[in-house]
């Protein structure tokens, strides 16, 4: 009989997220800042049947109101606060303004067909910033 052992996804109390063994990296990138302070590494991993946004540990951000996971099918360069919002995917409220958090990408979700990923305040028309998914 044979012995599977997988690494499962940790969050350590320092906030460090660490990959499973089992997940396959599909895009990575940087955040970039538009209006506002930010920093961090971004992935979108596959983890068995579920697709997880991941901002690493060296995830910062000035905090805010309203501040809004969002894909964009527009160009990152073409978006601003008054525009950020239009024909875009809103996935989650952003859960801390530092360190390591996951997001799972709803399974109809098809993010390929998205141009950018978002930090965006709605509330005030505010674009945080964010990074070119192409």
């Amino acid at each position: 009989m044979t012995i599977r052992i997988l690494l499962i996804l940790v969050l350590i109390s320092s906030n460090t997220i660490l990959l499973g063994a089992s997940d396959t990296i599909l895009w990575e990138g940087s955040l970039t800042k538009k209006s506002k302070s930010l920093q961090g590494k971004v992935q979108i991993v596959q983890r068995g049947r579920l697709q997880v946004l991941i901002l690493d540990e060296s995830f910062k951000t000035q905090s805010g109101p309203d501040l809004k996971i969002v894909f964009s099918p527009q160009k990152f360069a073409d978006l601003n606060g008054n525009n950020a919002m239009n024909q875009a995917f809103f996935l989650a409220l952003l859960k801390q303004t530092k360190g390591a958090q996951e997001y799972e990408l709803p399974s109809d979700f098809d993010w390929k067909s998205h141009k950018s990923l978002l930090i965006h305040c709605e509330k005030y028309a505010v674009l945080w910033g964010g990074t070119s998914l192409e």
